[in-house]
């Protein structure tokens, strides 16, 4: 089965499979498991893979890592 487009307000999904997840831009997960955390549209964001954490302000500038590098 193929949706071109799926809106809810709310919906139980369960598991989810897929090979990434992008929703609108703000949270998405590579297929490598990274993950990209955005509130807004300018470069602030947190980003974590298996080896650190790491947050940029609104000029896409790293303030803050963690783990190992």
């Amino acid at each position: 089965m193929s949706v071109g487009q799926l809106s809810a307000i709310s919906a139980d999904l369960g598991s989810i499979n897929a090979g990434s997840l992008n929703i609108n831009g703000r949270f998405i997960v590579a297929a490598d498991g990274s993950t990209t955390i955005r509130s807004g549209t300018s470069g602030q964001r947190m980003e974590l893979d298996n080896q650190q954490m790491r947050v940029y302000d609104g000029n896409g500038v790293m303030r803050v890592r963690l783990g190992i590098w």
